[in-house]
């Protein structure tokens, strides 16, 4: 990456994995106990399309 004017800049790389088998359609969501998350009175979900991981989940590579 080539820098103007002498300033620096940072970057966060960000590894992004596409499944192979996108008929099946599946989302995993994780959420804290404390949290007292009730899924079963949901009447409606919406999805982000940007989040974060918290540092403390380890998802397999």
């Amino acid at each position: 990456m080539a820098s103007l004017g002498g300033s620096s800049s940072s970057s966060t790389e960000y590894i992004v994995r596409v499944p192979k088998n996108t008929s099946k359609k599946y989302s995993i969501m994780a959420f804290n106990s404390g949290d007292k998350v009730n899924c079963s009175s949901w009447t409606q979900v919406c999805r982000s399309t940007l989040w974060e991981t918290p540092s403390h989940y380890n998802f397999p590579q």
